[in-house]
């Protein structure tokens, strides 16, 4: 054991024994009222206490991106690799990573964290040095899940995947659908809009209803139902089947389907609903 890792160790478990107190605090700042752990009703008081107390051994391997889909490939089976995403290079060690072996436009991404990504598109690369400290920091920087209290990203290897950068036919990047998978049946659609620039988000139901409820961020634009809605619900659920909730994040390359992750701890259980009467209709639904 390096003495990083040592450190790292002692700071995660100081940082759990604190850790009841400092969640309720942040819960309270940012959700706007006290959660009650004892008796959650709440969707974002059932995250935060599988946040603090549960400790399921498979949330790992499903919101791990590397270990995710191993797991898919095993709960699945075959139909399902059409829908991974190409993994073009795992980086276990910032001295093995060689910026020059990148493609000309890809993906970079965290495979034991949440919400990192770098976006290289041809001819605007960082240079090689700076990508260098990128990975390093990635590899070995404070935990995602220390700082979060999210256990099980300290159970995931640390590893950095290099994916093709995904368009759609315009080009664009494509958006990001996020399905509510509650006891295997989808109760809810997000969709993120501009990620990297102004931030916008829009819920819909599962029959592509917009739902006049607002999460986190502001409203985004009113959107036609999406080709390929079945076979994105279809796969949601058949990936969340098991588990009393997960959300089943995907892409939809004009109607090509992808997995992007898992993610069983969203907005890490402080993402603020208005109204807010809808956080406990959706705690209802679990």
């Amino acid at each position: 054991m390096t003495t990083s890792e040592f450190l790292r160790g002692i700071s995660a478990r100081l940082d759990r024994l604190f850790g009841y107190r400092q969640e309720c605090r942040r819960f309270r700042r940012d959700v706007g009222y006290r959660p009650n752990l004892r008796h959650p009703r709440s969707f974002n008081e059932k995250i935060l206490c599988r946040k603090l107390f549960d400790h399921d051994p498979r949330f790992p391997r499903v919101n791990g991106k590397l270990c995710m889909r191993e797991y898919l490939r095993e709960t699945l089976g075959e139909r399902v690799e059409p829908h991974l995403v190409p993994v073009e290079q795992v980086i276990a060690r910032a001295e093995d990573f060689d910026p020059a072996s990148l493609p000309e436009a890809c993906v970079l991404k965290p495979a034991h964290s949440s919400g990192k990504v770098l976006v290289l598109e041809p001819g605007r690369h960082p240079e090689g040095d700076e990508l260098i400290r990128i990975v390093r920091e990635w590899l070995g920087g404070p935990s995602f899940g220390d700082r979060h209290h999210e256990w099980l990203y300290s159970q995931v290897p640390r590893r950095v995947l290099v994916e093709p950068l995904l368009q759609d036919r315009e080009g664009r990047l494509p958006l990001d659908y996020k399905l509510f998978v509650f006891h295997g049946r989808v109760k809810l659609i997000q969709v993120d809009f501009e990620r990297f620039t102004g931030h916008r988000r829009s819920l819909y139901t599962p029959d592509w209803r917009k739902m006049d409820v607002r999460y986190v961020y502001e409203d985004g634009p009113t959107l036609d139902e999406p080709a390929g809605l079945e076979t994105m619900i279809e796969l949601a659920e058949s990936a969340a089947a098991g588990f009393d909730f997960l959300r089943v994040d995907l892409y939809n390359l004009d109607g090509r389907i992808l997995v992007g992750e898992l993610t069983c701890y969203p907005e890490s259980g402080r993402g603020r609903f208005w109204p807010e009467s809808f956080d406990f209709e959706m705690g209802s639904w679990w």
